[in-house]
């Protein structure tokens, strides 16, 4: 390597390298996320009317919650928690991430309407999937650090992969022991792993409701 160069990369790397940062999950979505038109409140990402939001991300960041269940009714972001998760964990904590819906259909229309434009929209991101044009798909999203798999809840994915951060949507729609299936995926990363589970109610005595109750 010759000196020319190897001054030229090491300025590459001190105009890049960026100090960890501490501000904690809201802030930086609100910082640095625009959402895309399929949102309802499509732009700039404003939490502050949706402060219930708030606490959930407090929980992402905290270390001693590997659990986070929100039983919501429809249209008031309980499914925007686990996608603005991905952009942030991409960026400040990465590693594989399943995204798991009740069939493949909504898992279809969520990458090609929600996910990508989401990770497009975010700079740092949109600079990490600029390094392969075939980084993603309607299965997922492929980094140079990690993967998002995205599918159906009654595919292969139950079975094989290990994952860090498992987000599932809409559990009441789950078969009976699909969750338990994917949450063993995690095994490989306890004490570190994240799971978020997000879906309307069910019936008292319903699966999803042992899951919660757990």
């Amino acid at each position: 390597m010759t000196t020319e160069l190897r001054e030229e990369l090491m300025e590459i790397y001190r105009e890049n390298l960026q100090p960890p940062y501490f501000g904690g999950m809201k802030n930086w979505v609100e910082e640095n996320i625009e959402l895309p038109s399929a949102y309802a409140i499509p732009g700039k990402l404003d939490l502050s009317i949706s402060p219930y939001l708030h606490r959930p991300m407090q929980d992402i960041d905290n270390p001693h919650i590997m659990q986070i269940n929100l039983a919501c009714a429809t249209q008031i972001g309980k499914s925007l928690t686990a996608e603005l998760a991905i952009p942030y964990l991409i960026i400040n904590a990465p590693g594989p991430i399943f995204r798991i819906f009740h069939n493949k259909e909504v898992s279809d229309v969520f990458m090609e309407t929600r996910l990508i434009p989401l990770l497009k929209n975010c700079k740092s991101v949109k600079n990490l999937l600029n390094y392969d044009r075939f980084s993603t798909k309607k299965s997922g999203v492929t980094l140079p650090h990690m993967s998002i798999t995205c599918g159906g809840s009654g595919t292969a994915l139950q079975h094989g992969m290990s994952v860090k951060y498992l987000f599932c949507d809409e559990v009441h729609q789950f078969e009976v022991g699909q969750f338990n299936k994917f949450l063993a995926r995690t095994t490989a990363f306890a004490g570190r792993r994240k799971i978020i589970c997000s879906s309307q109610p069910n019936r008292a005595g319903s699966e999803w409701d042992h899951i919660c109750q757990k």
